[in-house]
């Protein structure tokens, strides 16, 4: 999943369920949607908060990293090299409520 596609998720996460929703804040009272991809959500949130993407890629959740002890040794763990597979393990991801 490429970065861009990351963040439209994350915005429309955020446009359509946080306190920063346009029904909610008078700011974003000229959004309109409904949004037919998360891509355009993205776009539009982007046309006034222009350096959202890169402080975005700034936080720990982009940047983490860490020194792990495996086998003995300490290796250098982190967000560029380490495999993410909530992204991959779809079966451990499956909402399996009722």
């Amino acid at each position: 999943m490429g970065v861009k596609k990351i963040l439209s998720i994350t915005a429309l996460a955020v446009l359509t369920s946080s306190t920063c929703w346009a029904g909610q804040n008078p700011d974003h009272a000229e959004i309109e949607g409904p949004f037919s991809t998360p891509m355009e959500v993205t776009a539009t949130c982007l046309e006034c908060h222009e350096d959202a993407a890169t402080e975005v890629m700034a936080t720990s959740h982009w940047t983490w990293d860490m020194e792990q002890e495996i086998d003995g040794e300490m290796v250098k763990r982190g967000k560029t090299n380490v495999l993410n597979n909530f992204c991959i393990s779809v079966n451990s991801n499956w909402n399996t409520a009722p």
